[in-house]
């Protein structure tokens, strides 16, 4: 005890200035342990991350195909390149026998649900700063919450739907990328 400093508190075996070479064996040895596993996680991280395919999508090509812009026709990612193929009735055929030759080559790209869509509309209206535009188009949504109804509602706030339109393409392409990293072993990079 040292003059004028209050006493320490003192644990049998552990000291407050101890080192690890001071620390009780048990603690020692998870603390070995833990550090161990935790490089290991890492260097898996690290070789799982290198082994992922790097593919390039041109954003202005998947938002045409997630906004439903053409339903009626087919879209198919390339996992090789990143390519978007679009399969008319007319090729159809070409198309399904150069998928039988490459199975794991192509993805079909479906629109979003409805259900998606309005999950990232209902997250947007939470975003609008003026409070007597949001609970209108609040007040919009529950009488008939469709997403036409939404867009009808705010086309008449020039800012907010400006705001809107940049949001919904940040939003889907955030979604896919991370629907296609984690079903796939892809480095998405948007072009």
């Amino acid at each position: 005890h040292m003059p004028g400093r209050g006493i320490e508190p003192r644990t049998p075996g552990f000291s407050v200035r101890s080192s690890t070479s001071e620390l009780p064996w048990h603690i020692f040895i998870i603390l070995k342990k833990f550090f161990l596993l935790s490089t290991r996680r890492l260097l898996i991280i690290i070789i799982i991350e290198m082994e992922k395919k790097e593919i390039r999508i041109n954003k202005r090509d998947l938002l045409f195909v997630l906004q439903k812009r053409l339903p009626e026709i087919d879209y198919f990612l390339d996992l090789e390149n990143g390519e978007i193929i679009p399969v008319f009735e007319i090729t159809k055929e070409d198309f399904e026998r150069l998928q039988k030759s490459f199975p794991n080559r192509f993805y079909k790209i479906s629109a979003f649900s409805g259900r998606e869509t309005f999950f990232i509309v209902k997250n947007f209206v939470n975003l609008i700063k003026d409070k007597k535009i949001r609970e209108e188009i609040i007040n919009n949504l529950k009488e008939k919450a469709t997403y036409k109804n939404f867009k009808e509602a705010l086309k008449k706030y020039d800012k907010e739907w400006q705001e809107w339109l940049l949001y919904e393409r940040e939003e889907l392409l955030k979604y896919f990328k991370k629907k296609m990293e984690e079903k796939f072993s892809l480095n998405i990079h948007f072009v």
